[in-house]
């Protein structure tokens, strides 16, 4: 792991966005999760949008998360952690675990889906957002190469990344039918900060058609 740096204690803007029509359960346990957690220079940005249908896939998700950064993020905001509204299963010291990894670069645990009858679970979830060497992860173990910690070129649904990316003016623009995270991840690495996986730490999404929901994974 890259050495700890001298720098002022961390203050984690924790930021969620989600449509309106999301279902109140979820919008509950992302609330109850927030609450759990240990790091205590934090506060919470729940962001409720709803938009007309865009042509590329994931364009909608990439102006929530502009318009809350652009709207949430204060100076006193060292970092965000992107927690997003339909992870069911996330651990309390969630920002100890990525920030001991490092506090300059983007980290992230793994994502995967939470247990149900459908699939087994240890299936990953967010493979779309998770591109290692330009090759997204596979679904199943051990997911892409490497240890416990892994150098990648994106992840997605949850990370803890340097607030100064966004002030740096880096924003999401997927292109066709890219993941939002990937653009941004790419400019991250332009400014010189890495990108990791640490594949010891699991947070679980939403199996959503049991929230009444379409599956989309």
């Amino acid at each position: 792991m890259p050495p700890p740096l001298d720098r002022k204690p961390m203050n984690v803007l924790v930021a969620t966005p989600a449509r309106e029509s999301t279902p109140g359960e979820l919008l509950e346990i992302s609330a109850g999760i927030y609450e759990e957690l240990t790091w205590p220079e934090r506060e919470r940005a729940l962001y409720l949008n709803e938009y007309p249908a865009a042509e590329a896939k994931y364009a909608n998700n990439a102006r929530a998360r502009n318009e809350l950064i652009e709207g949430h993020l204060r100076p006193r905001h060292t970092h965000i952690l992107w927690l997003d509204v339909d992870l069911v299963e996330v651990p309390a010291d969630i920002v100890e675990l990525l920030a001991e990894v490092s506090e300059r670069d983007i980290v992230a645990p793994l994502v995967l889906i939470e247990r149900n009858l459908r699939f087994p679970p240890d299936r990953f979830y967010d493979i779309g957002g998770f591109v290692q060497d330009g090759k997204r992860f596979e679904l199943y173990p051990p997911y892409c190469e490497g240890g416990d910690l892994v150098d990648v070129d994106s992840v997605g649904s949850c990370y803890l990344i340097p607030a100064e990316v966004y002030r740096a003016r880096g924003r999401y623009a997927p292109i066709g039918d890219e993941v939002e995270h990937v653009s941004l991840m790419g400019q991250a690495r332009g400014m010189g900060l890495r990108v990791y996986a640490r594949r010891d730490v699991v947070v679980r999404h939403a199996y959503l058609p049991r929230f009444g929901l379409s599956w989309n994974g």
